[in-house]
């Protein structure tokens, strides 16, 4: 029993260290949403890093509910017994859920960086393309005038 909570302990302590690197990845992605130099390689590898990161989380989340449902029975029956292993768990969990929470409102303000970013590039892709709607139009209407026939010519001669 002793060997199954430790399990428990050691996927959930692993858990915590995953959502913190999930959390430093945020971080860069800020900084990089942030940025307006172009960075498209570096956000597409934090993208990969953190996908990576959330498929192991989902695999020990797996593992974990598995191994819980082994010894779920016994520690409610005995649960005076694990009294403190169950408390650092709690604790441990607590931690999880402060990371999620804080790793949610991180994805928010991201999410917000890049429609501002999206919108801003939409905006400039929209004055450029005025721009050189313009400029072709000017350039239509120069070549017209310089085609111009001589008007003050004396065709008779």
């Amino acid at each position: 029993m002793e060997n199954y909570l430790e399990i428990l302990k050691d996927s959930l302590i692993k858990k915590i260290r995953i959502l913190e690197e999930i959390v430093k990845i945020d971080d860069e992605q800020t900084t990089l949403f942030s940025n307006d130099k172009d960075n498209e390689d570096i956000i597409r590898e934090t993208f990969d890093r953190k996908s990576a990161l959330i498929d192991e989380i989902n695999r020990m989340d797996a593992g974990f509910e598995s191994v819980f449902e082994k010894v779920k029975e016994q520690l409610d029956n005995r649960k005076d017994e694990y009294k403190k292993e169950i408390k650092e768990m709690q604790e441990l969990i607590k931690r999880i859920t402060d990371l999620s929470m804080h790793i949610e409102a991180q994805e928010k303000r991201n999410k917000s960086l890049v429609n501002g970013n999206l919108s801003s590039m939409r905006k400039e892709l929209s004055n450029a393309k005025r721009s050189t709607s313009l400029a072709k139009q000017y350039y239509s209407t120069m070549n017209k005038i310089a085609n111009v026939d001589p008007q003050f010519m004396d065709s008779k001669r």
